[in-house]
């Protein structure tokens, strides 16, 4: 059986002012490898949604632009980084993270995806890291290692202690939101992924980009895809 694999659409607006849905590629062909079948989630109205996902079996929100400090009640601060997400990708998103969580759907969450999952579920963001924390690692480029805590729905995937991840995020999440606990953090204590913790759910956020990266990529999808099989 090949489960099928919702990938949330990012939205784009050109110069010329037409909207387009969009989705890397790397998506697709690491949902395909992990031998599930890639199906693209655009903004939809919400009895349109709700049948989409009684087809889908499991669910990727890729990563995206930045989420706004007025999210999680703070006022935003002027920052250099910052590019707003699109606010109809937001609201379809908040809409669509709601609703797999209540079906009990796989998911996936990475870079933006892991901060929304934890904004839906009540949690806080650090808007700017190198504002926040000035001696705080590089996180915009190359790797760096992050700390994998054992017992984990991620330690069962990657292994517990340190693994090598790429690193290309300005924010990230500060307080796990309503049912989730960090499952991974940086050397310099940057949370790089929640998770909940419950053994009978797969409800996953990482920082880091998992689609293009095989080592600390590849079992995640794979195991997003034998969640999704085993739901089925």
């Amino acid at each position: 059986m090949t489960p099928l694999i919702g990938i949330e659409v990012d939205l784009e607006t050109t110069a010329t002012g037409r909207r387009y849905a969009k989705c890397y590629e790397t998506y697709v062909d690491a949902v395909s490898a992990a031998g599930g079948a890639p199906v693209l989630v655009p903004p939809m109205p919400d009895a349109a949604l709700s049948r989409a996902l009684e087809a889908l079996d499991g669910l990727v929100v890729p990563g995206g632009d930045d989420l706004a400090a007025e999210e999680w009640g703070e006022v935003q601060r002027p920052c250099p980084r910052f590019v707003a997400v699109d606010a109809r990708r937001l609201a379809a998103g908040k809409r669509l993270v709601t609703l797999a969580l209540e079906r009990n759907l796989p998911l996936l969450g990475v870079c933006y995806g892991a901060q929304l999952l934890n904004l839906v579920l009540g949690g806080t963001m650090v808007q700017d890291i190198a504002d926040e924390r000035p001696a705080a690692l590089d996180h915009r480029t190359g790797t760096h290692e992050v700390s994998v805590a054992p017992g984990s729905l991620l330690a069962r995937l990657l292994g517990p202690g340190l693994v090598v991840v790429n690193s290309r995020h300005h924010q990230t999440n500060r307080e796990p939101g309503r049912g989730l606990v960090v499952s991974a953090v940086a050397p310099d204590g940057t949370v790089e992924a929640v998770e909940s913790p419950d053994p009978e759910r797969f409800v996953l956020g990482v920082q880091w980009h998992p689609e293009d990266q095989a080592a600390t990529g590849g079992p995640l999808f794979a195991g997003l895809v034998e969640a999704a099989r085993r739901r089925h």
